[in-house]
C-alpha cells in the first residue's frame, strides 16, 4: 500500500543517463555528450543548478522516447563540470533525493528539457 506525502512541485531540466543507476544521498561523477543533455545541463547551470536525472530504458537508444525513459529518478545538484577535449561534459553531482517525473512537455527535440516532477515521490506506508 502507498500513501503520498504532501509534494512539492518542482520544474527542473531533466537528462536521461545510460548505463547507471543514481542514487540520492552520494556524489555522482557522469559524462554529457548528447546535444539535448548539454542543453539541459547548460539550463541547469544557468539556474539554480538543479537537473533531474532518470535511467533510460536502452542504452543504445540515442534519441529516447519519455516512455523510454523511467519516471523516478534522482534530483541532483551540479557541483562541478569540465568541457573535456572530445567535446563532452565531466559533471560532478550531489544526488539530493528521490524524485518522480509528472509531465514532460510535448516538445519533439527536447522533451526533457524541462520536467514537471514532485520531489517526494510515493512512499511505502507503515501498516
Amino acid at each position: 500500500m502507498f500513501t503520498r506525502e504532501k509534494q512539492e512541485m518542482k520544474r527542473v531540466p531533466m537528462m536521461p543517463v545510460r548505463d547507471m543507476v543514481i542514487f540520492p544521498q552520494q556524489m555522482t561523477p557522469f559524462i554529457v555528450g548528447r546535444e539535448a543533455s548539454v542543453r539541459a545541463l547548460e539550463e541547469a547551470l544557468a539556474g539554480d543548478k538543479k537537473i533531474f536525472l532518470s535511467t533510460q530504458h536502452d542504452a543504445s537508444v540515442d534519441d529516447p522516447k519519455p516512455e523510454e525513459i523511467y519516471a523516478v529518478g534522482t534530483l541532483a545538484n551540479i557541483v562541478q563540470s569540465v568541457k573535456l577535449p572530445d567535446g563532452n561534459i565531466k559533471v560532478r553531482g550531489w544526488m539530493i533525493r528521490r524524485a518522480c517525473r509528472i509531465r514532460l512537455p510535448p516538445t519533439c527535440n527536447c522533451r526533457w528539457m524541462k520536467s514537471r516532477i514532485c520531489s517526494k515521490p510515493l512512499i511505502p506506508s507503515s501498516g
